[in-house]
Order: structure tokens, then C-alpha cells, then sequence
């Protein structure tokens, strides 16, 4: 089953009003399923991650140190 929300979840989310899409059509299950393959398959894990996000957080906060 899939569950697709229309709303940015970020500061001030706006989750009263609106329509989600839920299915179970396995078209979509496996579009998605594939989506998020191909996005962690792509994404920065483990020691590489965590220092780029300590560098993304030093771009919002200057304050933070790095180890």
C-alpha cells in the first residue's frame, strides 16, 4: 500500500486540509519502490554522510564544529 501526501512536511506543516492519495495499485507500489532504490542508491551514508551533513549544517549554523 502507498500513501502520498501533497504537502511539504517542513516548519509549519499544513497537514488539516488537502487530499492524500492512498492506493495499492502495484504500478504505483513499484514506482515508488524503484524512486527510493535509485535515491538511496545515490545517497551519502555512514562516515561520508555524516560529514557532509556537519558541512551542510556549518553552512546554516557557523557555530557548529567539526570533530
Amino acid at each position: 500500500v502507498l500513501a502520498v501526501s501533497p504537502f511539504r512536511l517542513g516548519e509549519l506543516p499544513n497537514v488539516r486540509n488537502g487530499i492524500a492519495t492512498v492506493t495499492a495499485s502495484p504500478e504505483a507500489v513499484r514506482l515508488y519502490e524503484d524512486m527510493i532504490g535509485r535515491l538511496w542508491k545515490s545517497a551519502y551514508k555512514g562516515r561520508t554522510g555524516a560529514q557532509r551533513l556537519r558541512r551542510l549544517l556549518e553552512r546554516v549554523d557557523p557555530l557548529t564544529e567539526s570533530p
